[in-house]
């Protein structure tokens, strides 16, 4: 009788919370090495969370096989990294005199409903940049920032919920140990 107390992690590529991690990471990238403006510490900051960003969610579901509260912990870390990255724009917009969108704004709408449309569609948003202002591809990032903010979250509300419902690593283990 083989059983396998560890459960893969599965393919992280699938999911929509690294997808959008991921396309955050590579539009900001873009945004910082397409840029005349220059920001450079602060730049390095933004490529530090963006890449933090996606990573936490790889490490964190792999993490999650054997502990799911590191994992959850990693995935947390993702949400953290995001939203440094989202102020990171919002302070790039005030610092140079930009105007941010607001939630109501139809701008802002209009980039949601593209974010929905194009969730790992890197050329699109990079047909799309190649013509547009510093403030406006900013204020898009923010958008998309956003939106992998709440992804991330659901993922680890699901990753919580899996904990209490199923147990742990170490519960599970108990529970085989004593059953056999």
């Amino acid at each position: 009788m083989s059983l396998s107390l560890i459960k893969p992690s599965g393919d992280y590529h699938k999911l929509l919370a690294y997808q959008k991690a991921n396309l955050v990471y590579a539009l900001n990238n873009w945004f910082i090495n397409n840029t005349e403006l220059r920001f450079k510490r602060t730049q390095e900051q933004m490529e530090h969370a963006a890449r933090s960003g996606k990573q936490n969610i790889v490490e964190g579901l792999n993490n999650y096989a054997t502990s799911k509260p590191s994992g959850i912990h990693l995935v947390n870390c993702a949400i953290g990294s995001m939203k440094e990255l989202k102020v990171d724009y919002e302070d790039f917009l005030l610092r140079h005199g930009f105007n941010q969108w607001s939630y109501t704004d139809r701008l802002f709408k209009r980039a949601q409903e593209l974010g929905k449309d194009n969730n790992s569609d890197y050329d699109f948003f990079i047909e799309k940049f190649s013509t547009l202002s510093h403030e406006l591809i900013a204020n898009i990032i923010i958008v998309l920032t956003g939106q992998a903010i709440f992804i991330i979250e659901q993922l680890m509300k699901k990753l919580e919920h899996d904990l209490l419902k199923n147990g742990g690593f170490r519960e599970n283990i108990y529970k085989y140990r004593k059953n056999r």
